[in-house]
C-alpha cells in the first residue's frame, strides 16, 4: 500500500496512467525484494560480484522469455507453465558461471534474486510504453 501511495503521488505530479502506476509499483516491489534478499544473504562480497557479473552478461531476451510469464502469472494470478529444457539448461549454465556452490538452497536463492531483478526490468520496460 505504501508503494502504491507513493506511485500515486508521482502519478498526480506527472499525470501517469493507471497502467504506469501499476508498472511503477511492481518495479519498486522487485527492487524492495532484491534489497531484502541481498540483506538476508550469506554470500560474500566476492560471491555477489560474481553473481552480478554472470547476470549482467546473461542474454536478457532469454531471461525475459523465462521470467516474464512467471512474473505476469504471479501478478495476475494465473499459471506460468514450466520453462523449456533449453531454458532450464541456460539457467543451469548461468548458475555455473556464478561460481557459487551448487546447492539447492543457492539455486533457489539465485532464482529468487534473478526474478526480483527481472521484475524490475520487466516493469521498467512496461513503464516506458506509457
Amino acid at each position: 500500500m505504501i508503494l502504491t501511495a507513493r506511485a500515486g503521488e508521482c502519478a498526480e505530479t506527472s499525470n501517469w496512467s493507471p497502467e504506469a502506476i501499476e508498472a511503477a509499483t511492481f518495479y519498486r516491489v522487485g527492487k524492495v525484494l532484491e534489497e531484502a534478499l541481498m540483506a538476508s544473504s550469506s554470500f560474500t562480497p566476492t560471491q555477489w560480484t560474481r553473481l552480478k557479473s554472470a547476470y549482467a552478461s546473461a542474454d536478457k531476451a532469454i531471461l525475459n522469455r523465462i521470467f516474464a510469464p512467471m512474473i505476469d502469472a504471479e501478478i495476475g494470478g494465473g499459471a506460468a507453465g514450466d520453462a523449456s529444457d533449453a531454458d532450464q539448461l541456460y539457467l543451469g549454465r548461468l548458475m555455473l558461471r556464478t561460481g557459487l556452490p551448487l546447492t539447492e538452497a543457492n539455486s533457489e536463492f539465485v532464482g529468487a534474486w534473478m526474478a526480483a531483478r527481472m521484475t524490475q526490468e520487466h516493469f521498467a520496460g512496461k513503464f516506458t510504453k506509457f
